[in-house]
């Protein structure tokens, strides 16, 4: 057993929460990025000989021990995003869930003795108050950024009142959108390798996976494809969250023309099932990644170099992080207005991505291979599961260790 796993002679025991509105893991046709980090993690922790228990709701299969909330998710009476659409109580119903797994955490802390709480959130104000009792060390992986960060500042001071609370970004970008919060690392996300498999070859088409929303740059992926006339393969959520009561999805009214009128270049296929999601990276030439926001990580980029497919991505968030220009594919400046480096290629854009898609079209076998040998390496190299428990393990030591001279 490794050095760090013990501390005074005893096991670590750490127990960990993950607020989410299905199951703990979801299930293979929802996409929830954060448990497919939390869950991997608190599993490999076991593994490598740590007491790991997961704060879940019942009938979850996460395996590690399990603390159970009293009710089921909230998925099990009607998904968020149903909620969504046919009302306005969405945040009162999943807050109200939350309680229940607030509640199960404090009655847990009393009746056993944890060394640390691992909580993966977006913006964790809910989950500081809920903490404001507890004096166990917790850390907090920071999978979002707020909308308004001012005034998430504000109250995050204000609620912000243990010594003991510890804040993972999972890029170094992320930490720009959390100018008040002082974090103790970055670990970025890594993937559980098995379930990928490298292919040096891939194929001619073009990809994109991701929810069917606006900021995921779905229609400046169709477009390049359609100026280059190359085909595009589309795998993905219609986010039913866009929805708002008498008006029509993004998807419906953005989209679903564009597809329509193009038929012999677009393909989609509106369901997602995880497990599919394995094979379909291997497949394609390159995968478009043009996100319009400031993504804090990119789960798809990780997964699709995993596969030996290439990535085109505008150089928003944390893209620059994770792909090496010209190495494991292209990074193009979203707009004249908007430059963050001297990338390979100089246009901007739409017009930037049809420059990517051509180079990377009509890049010779040799070189094409190599590229994808170079995203494998890249993944082995950052972006695997054992990389990030191990980062994980130096933040736990590092925090215990504050503990016991304190």
């Amino acid at each position: 057993m490794d050095f760090s796993v013990i501390k005074d002679n005893n096991i670590v025991k750490i127990l960990f929460v993950n607020l989410s509105d299905y199951l703990i893991p979801p299930p293979t046709n929802v996409i929830r990025a954060d448990t497919y980090i939390s869950v991997p993690l608190a599993e490999e922790l076991q593994n490598r000989g740590y007491e790991v228990y997961f704060l879940c709701p019942p009938g979850s299969t996460v395996r590690t021990k399990k603390i159970f909330s009293t009710h089921q998710p909230l998925s099990a009476v009607m998904p968020l995003n149903e909620i969504m659409q046919k009302s306005n109580i969405a945040r009162e119903v999943e807050l109200t869930f939350w309680f229940d797994i607030y509640f199960t955490l404090i009655e847990a802390v009393k009746m056993q003795h944890f060394d640390l709480i691992h909580f993966h959130s977006n913006t964790p104000l809910s989950e500081l108050t809920a903490l404001s009792k507890i004096t166990t060390p917790c850390v907090f992986t920071l999978h979002s950024y707020p909308q308004f960060p001012d005034v998430y500042s504000q109250f995050f001071h204000f609620f912000n009142t243990r010594k003991n609370n510890f804040f993972v970004s999972i890029s170094d970008f992320q930490q720009k959108k959390f100018p008040s919060t002082s974090f103790i690392g970055t670990v970025h996300n890594g993937l559980d390798q098995s379930n990928f498999s490298f292919d040096v070859n891939g194929g001619s088409k073009f990809l994109f996976a991701g929810r069917i929303v606006k900021e995921k740059g779905v229609f400046d992926a169709m477009m390049s494809c359609i100026k280059t006339n190359r085909k595009l393969i589309m795998t993905g959520s219609v986010d039913p969250s866009t929805l708002r009561v008498n008006e029509k999805d993004y998807y419906t009214s953005e989209i679903a023309p564009i597809i329509s009128q193009n038929t012999h270049l677009i393909q989609f296929d509106d369901v997602t099932e995880r497990t599919k999601m394995f094979s379909f990276y291997q497949e394609g030439r390159a995968t478009l990644v043009p996100v319009l926001w400031d993504e804090p990580f990119g789960l798809v980029m990780i997964e699709s170099m995993a596969s030996g497919t290439p990535i085109i991505a505008y150089a928003k968030g944390s893209v620059p992080e994770i792909v090496l220009d010209g190495k494991t594919g292209f990074i193009v400046n979203s707009s004249d207005n908007d430059v963050r480096g001297d990338w390979t290629i100089k246009k901007t854009g739409i017009e930037g991505l049809c420059e990517a898609i051509e180079r990377m079209s009509n890049m010779s076998d040799q070189d094409y291979k190599q590229m994808r040998r170079s995203c494998l390496a890249h993944v082995e190299k950052h972006f695997t599961l054992s990389k990030m428990t191990e980062q994980y393990e130096q933040i736990y030591k590092k925090i215990l260790d504050l503990k016991s001279t304190n």
